[in-house]
């Protein structure tokens, strides 16, 4: 049922897609290039 919801919503327009970003203030990181890649540790 829910895959047919998503679906219908997603091919009549009725849905939309959103990513939302929690972050603390002055987090400069978290509006970086999410695909290059971080040295670690």
């Amino acid at each position: 049922y829910y895959f047919d919801y998503c679906a219908a919503g997603f091919k009549t327009h009725t849905l939309g897609n959103y990513q939302v970003v929690f972050s603390r203030p002055g987090n400069t990181v978290a509006l970086s290039n999410p695909y290059k890649s971080s040295p670690s540790a």
